[in-house]
């Protein structure tokens, strides 16, 4: 039954995904190419902070909290968010100011952003705890009122005024957010009593949540770090064809978000059963897995044009290049993630977490560096080599620990 709720949930981030894409199109054929740069932008700098802000705690939640009796995760669950939503909107703050303060948002964007931000926060935190619990039907509604509704505003309003302002479409985004906020309280509303507050509560929580941080959330961050980069030194039509462009290319992604969950579990539980054949099978799921992903990304290459102009318009057709540049790099992601999932199961997040910190260190200056030599693809080539660099030394400790699932049969 736990399998089966599993696989059901793991069907969740491909579902939501695909609202989001849905909403890309929406946008790309509705409004110019500089303000979905600046939407774009906006989306990109709110997920920063959420990210980076919530210290990875809504993984260790899908982890721990199950463990706990459920008298016990009220408490649990009350601190979790009291902590993450101070962390977010602290971090919101110094990114938002910094990037008003720079020109790129004018001082009602500014306050949208911050609007946006302290709702989001509460739908990601409500969603990551309802995905933790397993409550399929509640993270389904949402992210469907999350996107849905936004979708559905953005449309409404372009529809019946015959034109738009973007300050008006990021005003609409935040509504979504708040709608899917309070539906998302409502859900948990009974696993949360603010009146007993112990942050050495979720100690634990936080232990694995941090170390667990430049892995987990690297390629986020990279993603919301990306564009602001590209804004600084392209301007805000380029933000548009590395988004759009990084929304195709992720679509290789897909099964992995569905397999990874169900794979990860159900792997754990034959390792503690000792079943060899289970193992056996999962390897060639696994070799199935790699396959099909590589297939996927072969073919958005080779269709990337008419998927361009399928789902925006010819002005974003000089992102065709950049499509198959970062399919490369979700390839590598996807195969990155797989290879520290098996890490983690044998206890090396410190391995983990010092590997991908240094991959982070390198990032940042090296984006900057070469998008100043060879402009946005710059940007792109940085992600692309911290991927390899992470990828080998990776596979290099599954060497030296015996993490694979082959050498566990």
């Amino acid at each position: 039954m736990i399998i089966k709720r599993l696989g059901y949930s793991s069907l969740i981030p491909a579902i939501r995904f695909s609202s989001v894409f849905l909403l890309t199109i929406v946008l790309t054929k509705l409004v110019s190419i500089e303000d979905y740069g600046l939407w774009s932008l906006f989306i990109s700098i709110s997920g920063l902070a959420v990210t980076i802000g919530s210290l990875n705690l809504m993984y260790s939640s899908q982890v721990l909290l199950n463990d706990y009796k459920d008298v016990d995760k009220p408490c649990i669950i009350s601190n979790l968010f009291i902590l993450k939503f101070i962390a977010t909107l602290t971090l919101s703050l110094v990114i938002n100011l910094y990037v008003f303060y720079s020109g790129i948002f004018d001082y009602e964007t500014f306050l949208i952003a911050i609007l946006f931000i302290t709702f989001r926060v509460c739908t990601d935190f409500f969603f990551g705890i309802s995905r933790a619990l397993l409550m399929i039907k509640q993270q389904f509604i949402i992210f469907s009122i999350e996107n849905i509704s936004t979708l559905t505003f953005i449309y409404l309003y372009v529809e019946n005024n015959g034109s738009y302002n973007i300050d008006n479409i990021l005003i609409l985004a935040a509504l979504g957010q708040i709608a899917s906020a309070l539906y998302g309280y409502l859900v948990i509303k009974n696993y949360v009593i603010f009146t007993s507050i112990n942050i050495s509560a979720i100690r634990k929580f936080i232990s694995m949540g941090v170390f667990l941080i430049p892995f987990s959330y690297l390629d986020l961050i990279i993603a919301s770090f990306t564009p602001f980069v590209i804004q600084l030194y392209l301007g805000f039509s380029s933000v548009a064809l590395y988004s759009l462009a990084q929304k195709i290319a992720l679509v290789v992604t897909v099964p992995g978000s569905i397999l990874s969950n169900i794979y990860i579990q159900t792997y754990k539980r034959s390792l503690k059963n000792s079943d060899i054949s289970v193992q056996k099978n999962l390897q060639y799921t696994l070799y199935l897995f790699i396959i099909g992903t590589i297939v996927i990304g072969m073919t958005l290459i080779i269709f990337s044009k008419e998927i361009i102009i399928l789902v925006s318009n010819p002005s974003y057709l000089d992102s065709i290049p950049l499509v198959s540049l970062l399919v490369i790099c979700n390839i590598l992601v996807v195969f990155n993630s797989f290879t520290n999932y098996f890490l983690i199961i044998n206890k090396q997040e410190r391995f983990i977490f010092y590997l991908w910190l240094s991959m982070l260190v390198i990032y940042f200056p090296s984006t900057l560096l070469m998008i100043k030599i060879i402009g946005i693809n710059g940007a792109i080539y940085s992600i692309l080599l911290i991927s390899l660099l992470g990828l080998s030394f990776s596979l290099r400790k599954y060497g030296s620990t015996n993490t694979m699932p082959n050498n566990s049969c």
